[in-house]
């Protein structure tokens, strides 16, 4: 039987193509630019050292001022890529191309190397143990529980605190080129890239191009056939909290997943914002625009400031929401939206 392709498919196979030809392109690209630096800096000490001997004309001066700018150029072309490879330490300890900002860039591979990791009092140094270990943990840590019998009331918030009708309207009509288009201009353009390898920077620049490709996915998202499964994949990065970390505990798990996926976490997340701005509590103060989650932090100073001044007494409760957001239950979440009188199709 012939196969039926669906966008996905087609997303998978374009991405493919698009991905070889952007790393044959990058190694052809930086061979070109050694070898066209190496051919201007010989012909500007070809021109130095007439100089220093019976000077140049006016035509030499010229070309020696136009071999110079293209020379700038290349420079440029090199910092750029070292600071998008960099990131924040390019402000922090480097402001030039040189060896020890290099140093600085390269030096994070192996900073953030896992050479062995304790289990209890058992120390594990092999490749086979340690990924053994990690896969455990983070399986166990993500691995659902049962909420045993307790729900919420379909009462639970009044009809005021619900999503009205002309929301749940607004919510879930067809997306357009323009709605995706405008989301994708208001992500960060130098963010990580997923497995694939395509950054925001290039869905911006050619938005135009690829929304072929990308829309019919979203057709397919909105009624409900689209395998997102298949695009919401990414690679899992252990980052140390402390330096020389050797306990899982001490990393910080970080996942980047492929922009694709990305994007259309980004739509429905511009949807969402005018609707959580009004339904959300007023103290909730992460995971909203506009809001901080270190004004929990300043409240709390505050409290104790004035217990402590005034010679009150008082109970401080603290709780630990480790991973909370990550070991949230989807039938739980599905069962609060809702509740909270969000419309079938945006549940799904």
């Amino acid at each position: 039987m012939p196969r039926v392709f669906c966008a996905v498919d087609v997303w998978h196979h374009y991405a493919k193509l698009t991905s070889q030809a952007m790393k044959v392109w990058g190694a052809n690209l930086g061979t070109d630019l050694r070898a066209r630096k190496g051919a201007l800096l010989g012909q500007l000490q070809e021109l130095d050292d007439l100089a220093d001997g019976p000077g140049l004309s006016p035509d030499d001066s010229i070309r020696r001022n136009s071999l110079d700018s293209s020379l700038m150029d290349i420079f440029k072309s090199e910092e750029l890529f070292w600071q998008r490879r960099g990131g924040q330490n390019w402000l922090l300890k480097g402001d030039a191309n040189t060896a020890y900002f290099q140093g600085i860039a390269n030096g994070r591979r192996r900073k953030c190397a896992i050479p062995f990791l304790w289990d209890g009092d058992a120390l594990l140094e092999s490749l086979e143990e340690i990924s053994s270990h990690i896969n455990s943990f983070y399986k166990e840590m993500f691995s659902a529980e049962s909420f045993g019998g307790i729900s919420l009331c379909e009462d639970f918030w009044p009809l005021a605190k619900q999503v009205s009708d002309t929301e749940n309207a607004e919510l879930t009509i067809p997306f357009s080129p323009e709605e995706v288009g405008h989301a994708i201009a208001s992500m960060k353009a130098c963010s990580a890239p997923g497995p694939d390898g395509l950054p925001v920077i290039f869905f911006q620049r050619f938005w135009e191009t690829v929304h072929p490709a990308i829309m019919p996915m979203f057709q397919e998202f909105y009624i409900g056939t689209l395998d997102i499964g298949m695009l919401n994949f990414g690679v899992i990065t252990l980052i140390p909290k402390v330096v020389g970390a050797s306990d899982i505990r001490q990393f910080r798990p970080i996942t980047v997943i492929n922009v694709v996926a990305r994007i259309f976490a980004k739509v429905c997340a511009t949807r969402l914002s005018p609707v959580a701005e009004r339904i959300a509590h007023p103290l909730q103060s992460a995971f909203l625009k506009g809001r901080r989650i270190h004004d929990g932090i300043l409240a709390l100073h505050e409290i104790v400031h004035e217990v402590a001044s005034k010679a009150l007494k008082g109970v401080f409760l603290k709780l630990d929401f480790q991973k909370a957001y990550d070991r949230l239950d989807w039938s739980f979440l599905r069962l609060v939206m809702e509740r909270r009188g969000f419309d079938d199709k945006w549940c799904s």
